[in-house]
């Protein structure tokens, strides 16, 4: 495997719904053993581009590239290396969250062997929710579900996260167990793309962050040019936002 190869590439990527475009000449790369994390108003291309990663929807024009190679319409292999967090997942009500696990294992063909089943009780355990694993879904609240979801995708083992509002629902201690599962896996080589309001999540636990709005990329900036440019408008990430957000908005009027 060629380490210096992009893990992700999305190149010229256009996407409209009913003739209005959501994703205007989309480029981005994405590096193994990082963070990323994607910012943007409401309606600015986030869960589209997502969406587009995750199969769930395709691209008008341009090129998705994992690993050096296409990823096109029958793409399972691909699928297998990815886990994907929605905004506002779907779960099945009437199964335990223990048998939840199972069966989204199951679909990876992920065995519950000794060592998952480990890893399940420290990551459900640090949750807070080991204890409610022998539950119906229906009874956990929407911060429960999110756990479980994550304890889902943390044990499935893949190499792209795709994240969607990782933080809707959760409470302090579930952001900061987010926070340090999410590093981990970059340290192990992950690559993690996750788009998010909050600016404060962005700004404390990517290595990159990207900032998009009406469907174009203005700005991909790593921690030191964050710094710099901090620096130079004598502001913080918010105003940085906030300046480039509303310059593009004018310019478009």
């Amino acid at each position: 495997m060629n380490t210096d190869m992009p893990m992700l590439e999305l190149r010229d990527i256009h996407k409209s719904y009913n003739g209005k475009p959501a994703l205007r000449a989309l480029s981005l790369c994405l590096n193994r053993g990082e963070i990323f994390a994607y910012l943007g108003p409401n309606g600015a291309g986030k869960t589209t581009t997502l969406k587009i990663l995750a199969t769930l929807t395709f691209a008008d024009s341009g090129e998705v590239r994992y690993q050096g190679r296409p990823v096109n319409r029958d793409c399972r292999d691909f699928l297998m290396q990815v886990g994907y967090i929605p905004d506002r997942p779907f779960m099945y009500d009437k199964l335990t969250g223990r048998e939840f696990i199972s069966f989204y294992l199951n679909i990876y063909k992920k065995p519950l062997d000794p060592a998952t089943s480990e890893r399940l009780r420290d990551i459900a355990g640090r949750f807070n929710i080991l204890s409610r694993m022998d539950e119906l879904v229906e009874s956990y609240s929407h911060g429960m579900r999110q756990k479980l979801l994550f304890t889902a995708v943390f044990l499935q083992d893949p190499q792209l996260f795709l994240i969607d509002e990782p933080m809707v629902g959760l409470d302090p201690q579930g952001m900061v167990i987010i926070k340090e599962l999410m590093r981990g896996e970059a340290e192990k080589g992950k690559t993690i793309l996750m788009s998010t309001h909050s600016l404060e999540m962005a700004e404390s636990v990517s290595d990159r962050i990207g900032i998009i709005h009406q469907g174009r990329l203005l700005r991909i900036m790593d921690r030191d040019r964050l710094e710099q440019e901090k620096n130079d408008a004598r502001s913080d990430l918010t105003g940085i936002f906030l300046t480039l957000t509303s310059e593009q908005t004018s310019s478009a009027r």
